[in-house]
């Protein structure tokens, strides 16, 4: 029986936003100022990669302990043109930062086999963190439920609840992050 897996997942998401600000915000040493229509992207990608040992394994259940890492790219931008900012800039701005958050996670994952090729799949990880100018911590809850057509073939529907909440202090970049992102998942999974 299989007791060593490698688990690699990608997950991103992209999100934009139009506002007129009611106070002055200050970004990337640029001050916003009160008035101003502001556009504001963001940008989220997460890298992890996973060993997994189970350390309890029978034909219809398995439970393994995981290690990894969640690599983290954030990014951010604003933008605000002097035409459609009602006369608070004299020239548009254009700001961006990124930082990069490297994670490392512990965790727990089982599964339950159903009858018809069904699987239920729930794991967690969490990890805190403070060394250097990084501070915090990231927790990972899933549940799927997993149709396994054959054996090296996976699709599932689930629920997700990502939450990180970092703080980084370092020259160019210096911020806090408290992003949550929870709601329903669709994969596509392949062993060899």
């Amino acid at each position: 029986a299989e007791k060593h897996k490698a688990r690699f997942m990608v997950f991103n998401t992209s999100r934009s936003q139009s506002r007129t600000l009611s106070e002055d915000i200050e970004f990337n040493g640029e001050t916003y100022p009160v008035n101003a229509r502001v556009d504001a992207d963001f940008k989220f990608d997460i890298y992890e990669l996973a060993y997994e040992y189970s350390f309890l394994k029978r034909e219809d259940y398995e439970l393994a302990g995981t290690f990894g890492v969640h690599y983290t790219t954030l990014s951010a931008g604003l933008k605000a043109k002097a035409s459609t900012s009602n006369g608070t800039l004299t020239g548009d701005l254009n700001e961006e930062g990124s930082v990069d958050l490297p994670l490392p996670v512990i965790g727990l994952r089982g599964t339950w086999g159903l009858p018809h090729n069904f699987w239920i799949d729930a794991g967690a990880q969490f990890f805190a963190l403070s060394i250097d100018e990084y501070d915090g911590n990231l927790q990972d809850y899933r549940v799927m439920l997993t149709w396994q057509p054959r054996k090296w073939l996976g699709l599932g529907l689930g629920y997700n609840l990502f939450r990180v909440d970092v703080d980084v202090d370092r020259s160019g970049f210096k911020g806090s992050l408290d992003w949550q992102y929870d709601g329903p998942m669709l994969s596509y999974s392949a062993m060899f």
